[in-house]
């Protein structure tokens, strides 16, 4: 069964399946995934993701994952949308240049801007750039 962190609390780990929570940065919330992803290991994932009123970025860690259900790439699609207006773009880490593909084919399904990196300094200068522009609409 694959492991998964996300930034929503501090939990401990009672097994090494289990999943494990922590907060990271609350303005880019993130997920880390590993192993083979299922719809209901993605969902518990990215219920742990804590979004405000206002859209922020989202940064998701698949470098540990080996691989997934087409039903949890669905999952992943139907969550973008319904969180829609609470995340201005997805940041999605992994080294794997086919799944940065998918990602394009999800951002489009999805409306919203998402894209694939092989860095983090890179994924996460991404994200708070659409953090950045939020910000001044609101100022």
């Amino acid at each position: 069964m694959p492991l998964l962190r996300s930034d929503a609390d501090e939990r401990s780990q009672t097994a090494c399946n289990e999943p494990r929570t922590m907060t990271v940065n609350a303005r880019l919330p993130r997920a880390s995934l590993e192993g083979h992803l299922t719809r209901e290991v993605l969902q518990r994932a990215l219920s742990g993701i804590v979004l405000g009123a206002l859209p922020r970025p989202v940064l998701i860690d698949c470098t540990k994952m080996t691989g997934y259900e087409l039903d949890a790439r669905h999952g992943f699609v139907d969550w973008i949308k319904k969180n829609g207006t609470k995340i201005s773009r997805v940041a999605i880490l992994t080294d794997n240049r086919i799944w940065w593909m998918v990602i394009s084919a999800m951002s489009l399904a999805s409306g919203r801007a998402m894209r694939g990196f092989g860095e983090e300094s890179a994924a996460v200068a991404w994200a708070m750039t659409g953090a950045a522009r939020e910000d001044e609409k609101e100022g």
